[in-house]
């Protein structure tokens, strides 16, 4: 709200479109985890521990809202099996749904090429 110097409501508003801020907090949690999972450390984070790192405590819904949003379990991640493709296009879909809104906005003291 700061940042882009809008209210929380118009906030709120501007991501209703895409299932609202808290689907967009979530989503961001299970690619946080996703990446977690992949990272192929010599002891791996358990599956309670990379759940409790992405800021959901629950292990079931864990699993179950990764499984809905990446079409395979935690653990099919971390051991390898059946990765779609598709799913690491997914990872930085957000980053780059926030670079192209944050470029359209004409921020004090942000470097502009207009003349």
């Amino acid at each position: 709200m700061t940042y882009f110097r809008v209210s929380r409501s118009h906030l709120y508003r501007s991501f209703e479109e895409d299932g609202g801020i808290a689907k967009i907090i979530r989503d961001r949690r299970l690619d946080f985890a996703y990446r977690t999972l992949l990272r192929r450390d010599a002891k791996p984070p358990s599956m309670k521990e990379v759940a409790h790192r992405s800021g959901l405590s629950d292990g079931v819904h864990f699993a179950k809202i990764f499984k809905d949003r990446f079409g395979i379990l935690p653990i099919e991640v971390r051991t390898g099996e059946g990765l779609p493709p598709e799913t690491w296009n997914r990872l930085s879909s957000l980053h780059d749904y926030f670079c192209e809104q944050a470029s359209e906005f004409d921020f004090p003291g942000k470097a502009t090429t207009k003349p």
